[in-house]
């Protein structure tokens, strides 16, 4: 799969609400937008409970793995 950066602002709003809510800010939220096997997903990478975490969530905001 290939995988660009984009800004937080061009991510789907269910995606955004999603990496809000889990991160508790949209602020210095890194966000990647990939594809793969002709799916599209969003990794988030933010600060959370003091450590660097990534969160792959699918256009609709749904967390995956």
């Amino acid at each position: 799969g290939t995988e660009v950066p984009i800004e937080f602002g061009e991510l789907p709003e269910a995606v955004r609400a999603a990496a809000k809510k889990y991160f508790g800010s949209d602020t210095g939220l890194k966000a990647m937008k990939g594809v793969e096997y002709g799916e599209t997903h969003y990794e988030i990478e933010g600060r959370k409970n003091g450590k660097t975490v990534e969160v792959t969530f699918d256009p609709k905001g749904k967390r995956g793995e």
